[in-house]
């Protein structure tokens, strides 16, 4: 939209300028005393309203288009802090859904599978009770840093539950390897 808008913004300049040179080029023939005094009077302080109307016109369209790029950044940054957990920064529930709403149909589409894995950090509750929240959200924090480092660009997660992630392949064959990888600690 920002584009169009300078495009016109450029044209309607070039246009004023192009009526401004013919203007001065009539205005220097001579005509006769009438022509000249109406074009004075009438027709150069109509079009000099009409240009003050464009670009006042513009102007406007400028501020809208900027403010409306601007309200599209804003919904777009709200649009993903309301899909992303804040302790961990990966997808929340209505993040997950979403993916896995988009998987689904690309695997229908595309005639293939894909796979959840659970992976659940027994007696997490027994962190928050012995050494507080603050340290069990610590805990949360490195173990999906860690994941995150583990399985960046194979696999996307999610914190399903304060204590659980739930992991969601594309590829199959992959899974068993990654197990491994986490299992062994091998690359």
């Amino acid at each position: 939209m920002l584009e169009q808008i300078a495009y016109w913004l450029n044209e309607t300049k070039a246009k004023k300028e192009y009526i401004t040179s013919e203007i001065q080029l009539v205005n220097q023939a001579n005509l006769s005393e009438d022509v000249s005094r109406r074009s004075n009077q009438n027709i150069l302080p109509t079009l000099q309203s009409v240009f003050n109307d464009s670009q006042y016109l513009q102007e406007q369209a400028t501020a809208s288009a900027l403010e409306i790029t601007q309200l599209k950044n804003e919904l777009e940054q709200a649009e993903t802090i309301a899909k992303t957990d804040e302790l961990t920064n990966i997808p929340n529930r209505r993040g997950f859904n979403e993916i896995i709403a988009q998987m689904a149909a690309s695997a229908n589409m595309n005639s293939s599978s894909f796979a959840l894995i659970m992976i659940d950090i027994d007696f997490f509750k027994a962190i928050n009770d012995e050494f507080g929240h603050l340290i069990g959200d610590s805990v949360l924090r490195y173990l999906a840093k860690q994941l995150d480092a583990e399985i960046k660009e194979r696999m996307l997660w999610h914190v399903l539950v304060a204590k659980s992630f739930l992991f969601y392949y594309l590829k199959l064959a992959m899974i068993m390897r990654l197990m491994l990888q986490i299992i062994y600690g091998k690359k």
